[in-house]
């Protein structure tokens, strides 16, 4: 007979983490490959098929919805996934909880509705919110179900649920946006994804909440929950504030231009980099205690993601118009300046949830939210100041704002509370900026001596010449050696976890 899963135990975690980390770091990988593709094929064909207005008017109310969509996990995913131990009692309350947020979300963002058409002057946003409001409920019911799949590491099973989920709403959003319905096809997008993402979690979990109860133990988690939600509230409440002014200085085109533009350079923040964080934070939990280890892991992941990130936010920088052309078409040419300001937070942003799951992997969301509540005031301030300026001026108040302000203060507070010093921080950042210069010089003197030259050609060229030119820069640092010969090594020689060690949850017993 089938054995019974426990899907609270991580205790056979422990005895091979590195294995399973690098097993499902490479499971993701391969996984977020295809749903990269997803996201490029909807970019590009429903920039052919809408109109930049149409882009604006959803992103005027995904501002609002993007605030309440950082509400509806109330932390209490993360609580699952960092606790120590857990039962069925207090899982099952916090799936109740998570209900319930979701439930008074839809019910607030309904009676917020007439404030947002009334500050937007636009009529048309109603409808839009009042379909987008039920996402909020729809999300809520596979919060726990995620989360207990990523206690377990079983990181195929959440890259499927996600490939799954984004092709069936992509589908139907290019479906839709084919037969006439235009921004309707971008409504239906995000409610059809959330829809699949539920129901397979749910399915593929295989966990049922029981009824809720009292005295379970649950109100530390709750506690620590609460902590991480107001943290994310205040981030997605700082990432809105660029928007909010565009919107409201410049219209639905002004702001469909931009959307586009962040949809481009967020893709390695959306595609590439959450694989990593959604290895590394189990994976740290697990060595919360043992400074060294901790330390050693989690600059480890530091510098790794910032050599990718360098890498990107160098090429997105430098090839901003050939990107946008080929992505977008040639009708949206005023999407190429903010795509190259928003290139820089291709650096910023995967270095903050870098440092961000080292804080929740130890503990400290306290710390997480002074993080957030500082890193709101120095935006607020900077596109504030920015907005003299346009539309422009604000993008780039926000993108430098964020490299000479917020990162700077993230870091100096990460190491109040972290076994980290700032030294060490700077022996991770300090090769990695030199590659990164290097790359830029490189790559203007091959535009220079290119010309004119067929956008695809130019940019599978520039990538060709950019990869060897920077792992090259790299053998220049000591370190970087070591994590170069260390990545390869995971990539083509990374050994599968011993079949001793699987889980409890992957055996069958048969009578």
């Amino acid at each position: 007979m089938k054995q019974k899963i426990d899907h609270f135990s991580t205790e056979h975690l422990i005895g091979n983490l590195r294995e399973r980390t690098i097993q499902g770091t490479k499971q993701a990988f391969s996984a977020q490959f295809f749903q990269f593709l997803l996201q490029i094929a909807s970019i590009t064909i429903l920039a052919r098929l809408l109109q930049p207005e149409d882009f604006g008017l959803i992103a005027m109310v995904t501002i609002l919805s993007a605030l309440f969509s950082s509400v509806t996990e109330g932390g209490l995913s993360t609580a699952t996934v960092q606790w120590p131990e857990l039962t069925q009692n207090q899982v099952s309350n916090l799936f109740w909880t998570n209900c319930i947020i979701g439930l008074s979300l839809t019910a607030t963002f309904i009676f917020s509705t007439p404030i947002l058409v009334w500050f937007f002057d636009e009529p048309r946003l109603e409808a839009i919110a009042l379909a987008l409001s039920v996402s909020f409920s729809i999300q809520a019911v596979g919060i726990q179900s995620k989360a207990l799949l990523r206690r377990r590491m079983r990181f195929g099973i959440i890259a499927l649920i996600n490939i799954t989920s984004t092709a069936i709403g992509t589908f139907t959003a290019i479906s839709l946006a084919l037969s006439g319905f235009g921004y309707w096809a971008l409504v239906a997008m995000p409610i059809v994804t959330t829809s699949c993402q539920s129901v397979l979690a749910a399915a593929l979990c295989s966990w049922m909440p029981s009824l809720p109860r009292r005295h379970t133990g649950v109100r530390p988690m709750l506690w620590f929950g609460a902590n991480i939600t107001m943290a994310n509230f205040i981030g997605s409440l700082q990432t809105s504030l660029t928007p909010f002014l565009l919107g409201r200085m410049g219209g639905a085109d002004v702001l469909g231009f931009f959307n586009r533009a962040n949809t481009i350079t967020s893709i390695p923040n959306t595609q590439v980099f959450p694989p990593v964080m959604a290895v590394a934070h189990p994976a740290l939990s697990r060595v919360w205690g043992d400074d060294q280890r901790f330390r050693s892991a989690s600059l480890q992941l530091l510098q790794r993601v910032s050599l990718v990130a360098m890498f990107i936010t160098v090429l997105t920088l430098l090839f901003a118009d050939w990107i946008v052309f080929l992505f977008l078409g040639s009708g949206w040419s005023d999407s190429v300046i903010f795509v190259k300001l928003l290139s820089i937070g291709v650096l910023v942003q995967p270095v903050v949830n870098t440092i961000a799951a080292s804080l929740l992997a130890a503990g400290k969301a306290n710390t997480l939210l002074t993080v957030k509540v500082c890193q709101l005031c120095l935006t607020a301030t900077a596109v504030m100041i920015g907005q003299f300026w346009g539309a422009v001026g604000i993008v780039a108040a926000f993108a430098l704002s964020g490299v000479f302000m917020r990162l700077p203060v993230f870091i100096w507070l990460a190491t109040r509370v972290l076994p980290f010093a700032l030294s060490d921080f700077s022996r991770a950042f300090l090769p990695v900026l030199s590659m990164g210069a290097i790359l830029a010089v490189g790559l203007l003197f091959f535009r220079s001596i290119i010309g004119d030259v067929n956008v695809l050609l130019g940019l599978l060229l520039g990538l060709f010449t950019s990869v060897p030119l920077y792992i090259l820069s790299g053998l220049m640092f000591g370190s970087i050696r070591a994590e170069i010969s260390d990545m390869a090594k995971s990539i083509l020689c990374g050994r599968k976890p011993p079949q001793n060690a699987r889980g409890k949850d992957d055996v069958e017993d048969k009578e």
